[in-house]
């Protein structure tokens, strides 16, 4: 009777590694790696000493096999428990979805200035390869109004010739009314505080584009724009890791490769250091817009794991230079 309901239970102990990497379609070297390395997983033992996994080791196993095949370091996220890991393979797989749709899909665009509006529809063939459509012309903004934007538009661009700040909050209010991603502004003139205000908000500045590239130059600006905000603005931050190492451990890392030949543990510590200084610094950023912190926060997740597989080269290369990580 115990016996059956030992099988019957998810929880209970008894597979072997070969069937566990199997199943959770791995070499079993990787499931050693992962165990010993990482502590993914702490699989029973049996009265002989055998490792034996259980129905829900190789369900952690699998998750974590399918999130590493999507590109993240097996050390950000080898300690998340197993509804973390669903949750973060849900949202990478909805982001991989979205991505190659929103890189083909139509971006509505809102021209105030009928002469603006004009040379716009001009570069049909700027237009067609950014997947521009379609083109919706506005009278241009005098600052006495408000300015009515189509909903759901995706990218703004307004001609001032004259930028003052109530002309500043009328462009500013459409596009928080709009849900619109990305805002261009062309102008002649225009007050410190008035420019100030839209480049706080992220919105582009531009003096008036003279030639036809410096217009194809704003359009692709803004679509990539659009597209930045259609891709990540889906993402869920990663699961961020602390440090590994101290700042001391790093120095004596550092000292080390000098009695040795390779100079490898000195130059991994400069990248270390540099990729922990380039995560706080994304952190730190000044945040100007939605958009803005969703960029920063993907640059410092970015950076979180590249530090992390760094880490794990150091202490390949300190293991195999026969030296142990000192004690803090």
């Amino acid at each position: 009777m115990e016996t059956h309901v030992q099988h019957e239970d998810n929880t209970a102990p008894r597979y072997r590694s070969g069937a566990a990497a199997r199943m959770a379609r791995m070499p079993v070297s990787t499931l050693r790696v992962w165990e010993q390395r990482y502590g993914v997983i702490s699989p029973a033992k049996s009265e002989s000493g055998q490792r034996l996994y259980s129905g829900e080791d190789v369900r952690r196993l699998t998750l974590l096999r399918s999130l590493v095949s999507q590109g993240h370091a097996i050390g950000a996220i080898a300690h998340a428990d197993s509804a973390e890991l669903e949750q973060l393979l849900e949202t990478s797989r909805a982001a991989e979805e979205a991505g190659p749709l929103a890189a083909h899909a139509a971006i509505s665009l809102a021209v105030c200035g009928p002469l603006l509006a004009e040379r716009v529809r001009r570069r049909r063939s700027t237009l067609a390869s950014l997947g521009i459509e379609p083109v919706t012309e506005l009278p241009a903004v005098d600052g006495q109004g408000r300015l009515d934007l189509p909903p759901d538009t995706d990218a703004l661009i307004v001609e001032a010739a004259s930028l003052q700040p109530e002309t500043a909050q009328a462009i500013l209010a459409a596009a928080r009314g709009a849900g619109t991603s990305a805002v261009g502004v062309i102008y002649s003139f225009g007050t410190v505080r008035a420019t100030d205000m839209l480049r706080a908000a992220g919105v582009r500045l531009y003096r008036e584009p003279n030639a036809h590239s410096e217009l194809d130059q704003v359009l692709h600006e803004l679509t990539q724009l659009v597209r930045v905000d259609a891709v990540y603005g889906k993402l869920e931050p990663l699961r961020r890791s602390a440090r590994r190492f101290t700042d001391r451990q790093l120095e004596i890392f550092a000292n080390a490769s000098q009695t040795i030949a390779c100079e490898c543990p000195r130059h991994l510590v400069d990248l270390i250091r540099q990729l922990d200084a380039f995560e706080r610094f994304s952190d730190g950023c000044a945040v100007r817009s939605t958009l803005d912190e969703q960029l920063h926060r993907h640059l410092g997740d970015v950076a979180n794991r590249a530090r992390l597989m760094l880490e794990d080269a150091m202490e390949f290369a300190i293991r195999a230079e026969t030296l142990h990580p000192p004690a803090s």
